[in-house]
């Protein structure tokens, strides 16, 4: 994710505050995650509330920490085929 971010950076995609946020959305997005097979979207959403407590205790903005969790629950592979054409650059990379 990293040097995907880098990559979108370098093209102009996006800025430095969505690349940033990308890399440390990919970095929760599974934390905590103990290997079991849960319902769709229970990992997604436990490690969107872990990863935004953990990035608002570092001083993170309410906009990075929406996008954060946006980014995260939009991970879940059971999603819609319809729900992920709508995605944008940040939750397509992830």
């Amino acid at each position: 994710m990293g040097w995907l971010c880098a990559t979108a950076r370098r093209l102009d995609l996006f800025g430095p505050a969505s690349a940033a946020t990308g890399v440390l959305m990919m970095a929760g997005h599974d934390l905590l995650h103990d290997g079991s097979l849960p319902p769709p979207g229970v990992v997604e959403a436990h490690s969107a509330d872990r990863t935004a407590i953990l990035a608002a205790r570092a001083g993170l903005n309410a906009t990075a920490l929406a996008t954060i969790r946006r980014v995260i629950l939009r991970t879940d592979p059971a999603r819609a085929a319809a729900e992920q054409d709508a995605d944008d650059l940040l939750c397509r990379l992830a």
